[in-house]
């Protein structure tokens, strides 16, 4: 297997934008450059203000002509950012233009799992389920830190990613589920060549999962990656979703929003699906406009432009709106369904078989 990633801390961007932000120490704490040099010692906790400056950036109304700088609790504390707790230390990140910073947490591994477990699940699911959500969130991560090509950060702290809230989304049962299943993750291959996947997974597939390589076109055509008929989310109050309604004149802003060459196109006239995936989730869409102009846009894209559960509904066109009807499932759809896997942790299946259902092929093994 290939066990290239050292068990460095996670890399999570918490904010990729901020100008002025309020931070805070549970305790003594250290300021220090890119090669760990120590910038500035404070021996008590503190809350202070940081911000980009002209050529480098403020804390605590001290300049640090630095393009990025850490900060690190000195007694394994805590750090506040924006009012919210973290375990860890931050780093500061100038972005381009020198207007704006990224604030990436660098925690634990094991500790960021146990967040994320709070963070993707509601509190009530089964305990079994709460072990399938920690090996699948310990893969996905692993999985980000081999393959992605970001130098500042592995994963961003929503559900773009994972979601991630400190202290805030670790409770008793999601430590007992990361501590239950330590080092446990997913791989795939021939023995002695296996490599992490990427478990994706979403919140409710609506009575089946889709194959990974619908939506992300470079992955390989492997067993874990091929989705499944796996109906068992029936209590996810998206099981089936309420239609939704959108006026015609505001559809028209919310996809100009993201393509600006869209809002010259006038007025929508009516919107279909151009093609279905083999499921019979739309794959793209068409929209027709008064003056004759017509776009097709993936169907993930219309999806998230217009804040959609899901790509599988139908459309109906009415005179000022379009309706969109028969909804099923939340999110991508791709790899393990958690109120699937909820609904058969109740009916007793372990989180090792509900894993190897939803990843079939996969094999479950402990990392370290």
């Amino acid at each position: 297997m290939n066990r290239a990633v050292p068990l460095r801390p996670v890399h999570v961007r918490l904010l990729e934008d901020a100008k002025l932000l309020e931070l805070a120490t549970a305790g003594p704490y250290i300021i220090t450059d890119e090669q760990g040099g120590v910038l500035w010692q404070s021996t008590s906790a503190e809350s202070f203000k940081v911000s980009p400056a002209a050529g480098g950036i403020l804390v605590h109304k001290r300049f640090f002509a630095q393009q990025s700088l850490y900060i690190k609790p000195t007694d394994f504390g805590i750090l506040r950012v924006a009012g919210q707790s973290y375990r860890g230390y931050l780093r500061l990140v100038r972005n381009p233009g020198g207007s704006s910073l990224q604030v990436i947490n660098h925690v634990p591994l094991e500790e960021y799992v146990a967040s994320v477990i709070g963070g993707e699940v509601p509190s009530y699911f089964h305990p079994e389920a709460f072990r399938v959500q920690a090996v699948a969130a310990r893969t996905y991560v692993l999985h980000r830190m081999l393959n992605a090509n970001r130098p500042d950060w592995d994963v961003s702290a929503g559900a773009a990613s994972q979601v991630y809230s400190g202290l805030r989304s670790e409770t008793a049962r999601t430590l007992e589920a990361q501590r239950s299943t330590r080092g446990e993750i997913l791989v795939f291959g021939p023995p002695g060549r296996e490599e992490i996947i990427c478990t994706f997974y979403s919140s409710t597939c609506g009575g089946g999962t889709r194959p990974v390589w619908e939506l992300k076109k470079d992955f390989p055509r492997i067993p874990p990656y091929a989705g499944g008929q796996i109906d068992q989310c029936q209590d996810s109050p998206y099981y089936r979703w309420k239609t939704r309604i959108w006026s015609k004149a505001k559809l028209r802003k919310a996809l100009a929003k993201n393509n600006a060459q869209l809002e010259h196109l006038g007025s929508i006239e009516r919107v279909q699906i151009a093609s279905l995936t083999p499921q019979g989730r739309a794959e793209e869409i068409e929209v027709f406009y008064q003056h004759g102009g017509k776009v097709t846009l993936p169907a993930d894209d219309f999806r998230q432009a217009l804040q959609l559960p899901s790509t599988w509904f139908e459309i109906e066109n009415h005179d000022s709106e379009v309706w969109f009807t028969n909804g099923r499932g939340w999110g991508h759809g791709m790899g393990m369904c958690q109120f699937g896997a909820n609904q058969m942790a109740k009916l007793g299946f372990s989180y090792d078989k509900i894993l190897t259902t939803y990843y079939p092929g996969s094999i479950l093994v402990c990392y370290y």
